[in-house]
């Protein structure tokens, strides 16, 4: 009688989602001759020994934004490194939200991107990286693109600024969406026009912006600028990029601990599972996450009847009711539908006199 404590994991991961700006992680890869190798760091007060503009890259990364940074997973190479890989291969089954590498060559940033790509799409495993003036047109990667950042203590580059922005995106609440955020410690950056700063949106690139009082992130987009099938417009958007990344880890994750080789393939099991989906899209629906009575997941008949008939078996004769019950091995297919809620970026108000 175990089978259905699944459904009050995904309840429990709901919560959890819905809260995410509270449980944002950054991963930091530091080149340096000290502390080499991997640290959790939960505050700044675990500070490694490093060099002074290592530790400020730590510090910048735990500002965050509206949420909070829960801490900062850290892998130091040498200081003469080349590669990358060492710290990639480490940080491929540690959890983390946003990848920063401040001080990457060409090369080593296009490590990152390759790694990021096949992270995502061969082992579902959805992180995301923060790179300077990296036109990576993938919405994994977020193309920060400003320079010239003024604080009252230093003028910082778009690389220098990575951790920084790595550190609001991992600690915003799925709520709300980095597009004006404002970064209260900056009091300049390089001055941009609107069309110049619209032009870089719609290239892809994050870049930040002063309005007269303040500089706040312009808008919230990813490098992704060409569109095919199955890879829309949602995926320029960080913040609905955001929701399905951790939408999809949470089902994944959970799926994984309670049901893959724990449980028997059958129909009545499937049942479970698939409520056990729906009211987790359901909370997510209540808690502002997705559009409300958008949702659903079920048995996919159509790939199901492939399978079937793979196996050499005649379903001319068969209804949806026996296609949907048909042992189907050790396979499961399912089909799932949800819209993530996006946030207000663009208000048009024609008032009348």
């Amino acid at each position: 009688m175990g089978l259905p404590e699944i459904n009050i994991k995904f309840v429990n991961k709901a919560g959890t989602l819905i809260k995410r700006g509270e449980r944002g992680i950054v991963a930091l890869i530091l080149k340096d001759e000290k502390s080499l190798g991997y640290h959790l760091l939960n505050s700044t007060l675990d500070i490694p020994e490093l060099s002074e503009e290592n530790k400020e890259q730590i510090r910048l990364a735990f500002v965050g934004a509206q949420g909070i940074v829960k801490n900062v997973k850290l892998f130091v190479v040498e200081k003469a490194a080349t590669s990358v890989s060492t710290a990639l291969d480490y940080f491929e089954t540690e959890k983390f939200d946003y990848l920063a590498v401040p001080e990457a060559s060409s090369d080593m940033e296009a490590e990152v991107v390759s790694w990021i790509k096949e992270m995502r799409d061969s082992k579902k495993i959805k992180v995301k990286a923060v790179l300077a003036e990296n036109v990576a047109d993938y919405e994994g990667i977020i193309n920060f693109a400003t320079s010239g950042i003024k604080t009252n203590d230093k003028t910082f580059t778009a690389k220098q600024y990575c951790s920084r922005i790595a550190g609001v995106l991992a600690s915003m609440p799925l709520t709300i969406s980095s597009t004006y955020q404002v970064l209260n410690e900056v009091i300049d950056i390089e001055h941009k026009t609107s069309d110049e700063i619209a032009s870089a949106i719609d290239a892809g690139k994050l870049v930040l912006m002063n309005d007269g009082e303040k500089i706040k992130i312009a808008r919230g987009v990813t490098s992704k600028t060409t569109v095919t099938s199955g890879h829309g417009e949602e995926l320029k958007k960080i913040s609905l990029l955001d929701k399905l990344d951790m939408i999809h880890s949470d089902i994944k994750r959970t799926i994984e601990d309670n049901y893959i080789g724990k449980v028997s393939n059958k129909y009545e099991h499937k049942v479970v599972l698939i409520a056990a989906i729906r009211g987790y899209l359901t909370q997510l629906e209540s808690g502002g996450i997705l559009d409300p009575n958008t949702s659903d997941v079920g048995v996919d008949i159509g790939a199901q009847e492939i399978f079937i008939k793979s196996l050499g078996v005649d379903t001319s004769e068969m209804d949806e009711k026996d296609i949907k019950e048909y042992n189907t091995k050790d396979k499961v297919f399912l089909y799932g539908k949800m819209k993530p809620l996006d946030a207000m970026e663009e208000i048009t108000l024609n008032i009348g006199l």
